[in-house]
């Protein structure tokens, strides 16, 4: 007898994504952990939750016809008719509910392990982002103070959910004038961030800053160098287009823009508190 000759067996190798909305493969561990977390099927069921993520999604009664809790029928049928709307129903329910560690932990093992685009944290759900920007700008709202809360806002508005480019264009500003505006103009309630910008261009500006952007060992005691990469910066975020002056230069700008914008401002920010915007 011939011996037979076994094919080498095809290694499956799955869609590394990422997704975006709800994929098929996400939708089952998605509602799972609703359920969970809603403790559907229990005694302390928690309807309050289901009305009120009724009421705030705008879900019509449409219960299933085999005797479930009406109410989540009538939320898994909205869900069945556009599964993206399952991230909807999982960040309303963060919002009503809250959720403790465990929870999210959970919930973001399961977005990360689908390759979603979306990621869980205490604020609801988001974007995922490149972790050192993440890491940067979770460092700059540590301190408490106004521009933190400020880039707190405007980081939700860049990349949570309810995305505003707009509006997260504005926060990130107010995070910059927060400090940069005082370091420039000492008295209380003097200038703007328009006016601090031409303050350190002017001709003959005396500040500079202590970055030593062409050297990879900075000396201990750095000289001061030009302050012309801080004022492009600003002049990339200041203004807001659609804040603009002439309303024939108005545009409401992409998302994408804003959060590059969110991002310079956590870097401004952090220069400014370490000290390295400064007047010779």
């Amino acid at each position: 007898m011939a011996r037979q000759i076994l094919k080498p067996r095809t290694r499956y190798v799955p869609d590394p994504g990422p997704f975006e909305g709800v994929p098929g493969h996400l939708v089952i561990p998605l509602m799972h952990w609703l359920a969970g977390t809603l403790r559907l099927g229990s005694p302390i069921e928690d309807n309050d939750a289901l009305y009120r993520i009724m009421n705030r999604l705008r879900i019509p009664p449409n219960p299933a016809p085999d005797g479930r809790n009406p109410l989540w029928g009538s939320i898994t049928r909205w869900i069945d008719e556009d599964h993206p709307r399952l991230i909807a129903v999982i960040d309303a329910v963060m919002a009503i509910q809250g959720t403790d560690y465990r929870q999210i932990h959970e919930l973001d093992r399961i977005l990360s392990e689908g390759s979603s685009i979306y990621t869980a944290t205490e604020n609801g759900i988001e974007e995922r982002v490149d972790p050192v920007a993440k890491q940067a700008v979770v460092a700059a709202i540590q301190a408490q103070d106004h521009a933190s809360a400020e880039l707190a806002e405007a980081w939700a508005k860049a990349y949570g959910r309810q995305e505003d480019a707009s509006d997260a264009w504005d926060h990130a500003i107010k995070a910059v004038e927060a400090l940069l505006v005082p370091l420039v103009f000492p008295n209380p309630g003097t200038g703007r961030i328009g006016q601090a910008i031409g303050q350190l261009d002017q001709p003959g500006s005396r500040w500079g800053t202590r970055l030593q952007f062409n050297q990879t060992s900075p000396p201990k005691n750095p000289p001061f160098t030009s302050i012309e990469v801080l004022v492009g910066m600003l002049r990339l975020i200041w203004p807001n287009p659609d804040r603009h002056a002439n309303p024939n230069h108005r545009r409401t700008p992409s998302i994408e823009e804003a959060r590059a914008v969110v991002q310079l401002a956590v870097t401004i920010v952090q220069w400014v508190r370490e000290g390295q915007i400064v007047k010779r």
